[in-house]
């Protein structure tokens, strides 16, 4: 239920992306959030949604996250480096 158009997307992600250089926390976690919640509140959005989809991204990281993991230890298995 985020109504943004494609164009502002591409401008709160670069923040978000300079946001997260500040390497204060572990994954981001805080940091991606409170940005997203004050973007996303500002362009009309609630905070619930802004701080799911907030929870959503990491989700997501965690889940490539895993599966880089598998795909390297298979490949130290077979010795194929």
């Amino acid at each position: 239920h985020i109504n943004i158009s494609i164009i502002n997307w591409f401008w709160i992600l670069g923040v978000l992306s300079l946001a997260l250089f500040i390497q204060l926390t572990i994954a981001g976690i805080g940091i991606r959030d409170g940005t997203l919640i004050g973007l996303l509140v500002w362009m009309g959005n609630t905070k619930e949604e802004a701080l799911a989809l907030s929870f959503s991204i990491l989700g997501f990281k965690i889940i490539l996250a895993i599966y880089g993991g598998i795909i390297d230890l298979i490949r130290k298995w077979l010795f194929i480096e």
